[in-house]
């Protein structure tokens, strides 16, 4: 017994399962690619923050949080400034060739010398150095950087303190991290 098949009716079938899969594949598709953009949490995290320094005074430090690690806001007196102009023999990298830092920096790798703004973690192992007669040292592997960042030769930090990108706003009483 021969039975008759019926070419529209599986056309049909086919074509319905194929439109079926391009949809389950362009959906697997943009459930991929969308895994590798950053989440609403991490682009919070990355924004550019902002902080009041109209009430830091000089010899003061500030420390603030901007995508998720410590940076220093600190206020240099006259005194810190005029040890700084000193040459230092025993810096690493005195011009900061080999720092992170945005280009706009000037020679105290600050936009404005009487701010220094910088990482807070120590580039050796990412320790909290601590801010001991003119200079920071780090408690745990005893490297040491002066007021402007910048490693002292023999110690185990590989580079400079990391500058982040910032800017002053409302007539230099607010800093602004994140952004050039």
């Amino acid at each position: 017994m021969c039975v008759e098949t019926d070419l529209s009716r599986r056309k049909f079938i086919q074509r319905a399962l194929a439109i079926l899969a391009s949809v389950g594949l362009l959906a697997g598709f943009y459930a991929f690619i969308r895994s590798w953009l950053p989440s609403q949490k991490t682009l919070r995290k990355e924004a550019p923050v902002t902080y009041d320094i109209s009430s830091l005074e000089p010899g003061d430090i500030m420390t603030v949080m901007w995508q998720g690690k410590p940076i220093w806001i600190l206020r240099r007196t006259k005194i810190m400034l005029s040890a700084l102009q000193q040459p230092n023999p025993l810096l690493k990298d005195p011009l900061s060739l080999q720092s992170k830092q945005p280009p706009q920096v000037g020679v105290m790798r600050s936009l404005v010398d009487e701010y220094f703004v910088s990482s807070a973690q120590c580039t050796h192992m990412g320790c909290i150095p601590m801010l001991k007669q003119l200079q920071f040292v780090c408690p745990c592997h005893g490297s040491r950087f002066d007021l402007a960042g910048r490693v002292v030769k023999g110690v185990p930090a590989p580079r400079n303190l990391e500058i982040p990108p910032y800017h002053f706003i409302n007539n230099g009483k607010s800093i602004v991290i994140g952004e050039m």
